[in-house]
């Protein structure tokens, strides 16, 4: 881990311009995501210095910070723990389309990858029917022009 913070430390130049941080470290550090963590206190003050309107970071507070965020990827002695699958089981109903009921709610009913039928209501409309838009007011409240209106241009 130190070998890598000797190696930045050798390229970065003493202090440089912030947003250049990007470039000169090969996309390893994002500005971006410093200035969050900037604006979030998370990083201490002394590691950056006004110049104008630019900021620019000084190399060695800011290594110091940044050697603190990192970690080993994997240790060898360290069993790899993966988190547990979801295990909310979400009822029948909850799963079918807004406007439908469920043939049969039982879970036992059906094999699990057997295709559900559904019964839509009476008054549900069919899918491949969509209602006719009408226009809608202008922010301000007037009409839109059309050209059925007679207001084309």
């Amino acid at each position: 881990m130190h070998d890598l913070i000797d190696e930045l430390r050798a390229a970065l130049p003493p202090v440089f311009l912030g947003a250049r941080v990007d470039d000169l470290t090969g996309g390893a550090i994002c500005w971006a995501t410093t200035q969050n963590r900037r604006s979030r206190r998370e990083i201490p003050d002394e590691c950056f210095v006004r110049a104008g309107p630019r900021v620019l970071v000084r190399r060695d507070p800011f290594l110091a910070w940044w050697a603190t965020t990192l970690r080993e990827v994997r240790d060898a002695t360290t069993p790899i723990v993966r988190p547990p699958g979801r295990t909310k089981k979400v009822a029948a109903a909850e799963r079918t389309p807004t406007n439908s009921k469920v043939v049969d709610q039982t879970p036992s009913a059906a094999p699990p990858n057997a295709v559900v039928e559904y019964i839509l209501p009476d008054d549900a409309p069919d899918a491949d029917y969509a209602p006719e838009k009408k226009p809608r007011p202008h922010r301000n409240g007037a009409r839109r022009r059309t050209a059925a209106a007679g207001g084309a241009r």
